[in-house]
């Protein structure tokens, strides 16, 4: 290949690598950890497989997140998901509020990495 050849192919490789999307992170850091937050349709939801009251939720993600550090907390991952199966429209309604006063707190907890999960079946 002459010289001619290769400054193309370079030039060719580089266009295709370029993006004006910013970088985002191919998967989440769960180095420190996770917790797992199913919303349910009656104030109640789970948290890593066990049931209490949404409240409760909410204050245990609190200790746990209290307990890490600021480095840390880059590297813990929340998943949240909604029961499945749920068709009561009452219901859907106090779950999608759940949801969101759910995001809300995880904000002011300060958790970065929120993974949105597909419906659970409970």
């Amino acid at each position: 290949m002459n010289a001619r050849c290769i400054r193309l192919l370079s030039v060719v490789l580089v266009a295709a690598c370029a993006s004006n999307e910013a970088s985002t992170p191919s998967a989440f850091d769960r180095s420190v950890g996770e917790a797992l937050v199913v919303i349910g349709p009656d104030g109640f939801g789970t948290l890593d497989g066990q049931r209490m009251p949404f409240e409760a939720i909410v204050v245990r993600l609190r200790h746990r997140t209290r307990a890490l550090g600021l480095d840390a907390m880059s590297r813990f991952v929340v998943a949240m998901a909604m029961q499945q199966g749920v068709t009561d429209p009452a219901a859907v309604r106090g779950m999608q509020d759940d949801w969101e006063r759910m995001q809300g707190q995880l904000k002011i907890m300060g958790v970065r990495q929120l993974e949105i999960r597909n419906g659970v079946n409970q």
